[in-house]
């Protein structure tokens, strides 16, 4: 019985895949607090391993998670980034700059009779062909304060390298008063704000723009695809000879646009003043033929027509 706490002696097996006993824990002389910590230890590395790893790898400069992080150089810039900041300017005579490649002086701000305009010299320094029936650009006027008043999208029309264009726009009288700044913008349809349409007895989607004189409706399928477009104008008998230009001009386009695929026109003429109207199935005519601004191709969406219709002045819903 005294040699019951003599140490039993190590013994370390040589030979392969053989069990080896190192020591013997005896039970009587050992509390269960050492269990406690052995274990709370092995419990605290398996938690922590994973970033005990990470540092050590971030240390040594490894990367272990299959992403690789790019490196910036804070002081190397884009080479591809050709945008230009869009500016706002005090407008005036002698105002001239170029944004986008495109040279804009000449500015007059002016009054006709009862019309009120803004006009400005456009001239194309890219050294390609510039097309404003596809590169939407935009006039946008404000006031002292630069409140925005109204917003003009450009006139279409084609410009090659080195030749110019005057825009003309009309101002309201407001905005012809209040006018003090100008900016020049270019915009593509994610610009335009999502519009929602509503459905007519065709199962067909309805946008209608109007103003004093025209009237507009688009019709589009389900797909937002543009499908017809009915112009109608009103123009009032003044007995002038604008209103009998007018009228002849009229005449000779009902003519013309009947003798295209897909339009149908017609002319009504009473004694004060006539109505014009005309139908295209956008899918048939061909649309470029037409030389009206306000007439779109069947790939054109509802916030697309009216976003630019309405910066040509008209109400659409």
């Amino acid at each position: 019985m005294g040699k019951k706490n003599k140490k039993e002696q190590i013994i370390i097996n040589n030979e392969e895949l053989q069990t080896t006993t190192l020591g013997y824990l005896e039970d009587e002389k050992k509390g269960p607090w050492g269990l406690i910590i052995l274990f709370s230890i092995f419990i605290l590395v398996a938690i922590f391993l994973p970033n005990i790893t990470d540092a050590v790898n971030k240390l040594l400069g490894k990367n272990t998670t299959g992403i690789i992080e790019p490196t910036v150089d804070p002081d190397k810039k884009d080479n591809n980034d050709d945008s230009e900041v869009i500016k706002m300017y005090d407008l005036s005579d002698s105002l001239a700059f170029e944004y986008d490649k495109i040279k804009f002086s000449d500015f007059k701000k002016y009054q006709e009779n009862d019309n009120y305009y803004l006009s400005f010299k456009v001239e194309n320094t890219s050294g390609n062909l510039l097309d404003f029936s596809k590169t939407k650009y935009y006039v946008e006027t404000y006031s002292e304060n630069k409140t925005l008043l109204e917003r003009h999208i450009f006139k279409y029309t084609s410009l090659n390298d080195k030749a110019y264009a005057t825009q003309i726009f009309n101002l309201t009288n407001d905005e012809y008063n209040s006018l003090n700044k100008i900016m020049i913008s270019l915009k593509t349809n994610e610009d335009y704000a999502d519009v929602t349409l509503k459905m007519n007895t065709n199962q067909e989607y309805i946008l209608s723009c109007s103003n004093s004189s025209n009237t507009l409706i688009y019709s589009f399928d389900k797909d937002n695809k543009l499908l017809r477009i009915n112009d109608t104008v009103n123009y009032n008998n003044d007995n002038s000879t604008k209103y009998s230009n007018a009228l002849l001009n009229y005449r000779n386009l009902v003519v013309s646009n009947n003798n295209k695929d897909g339009i149908s026109s017609s002319l009504v003429e009473i004694l004060t003043g006539f109505t014009f109207t005309t139908d295209i199935n956008v899918k048939v005519a061909n649309i470029s033929e037409l030389n009206n601004d306000n007439y779109y191709e069947t790939n054109s969406i509802p916030k697309e027509v009216k976003f630019e219709m309405e910066s040509r002045g008209y109400s659409c819903n």
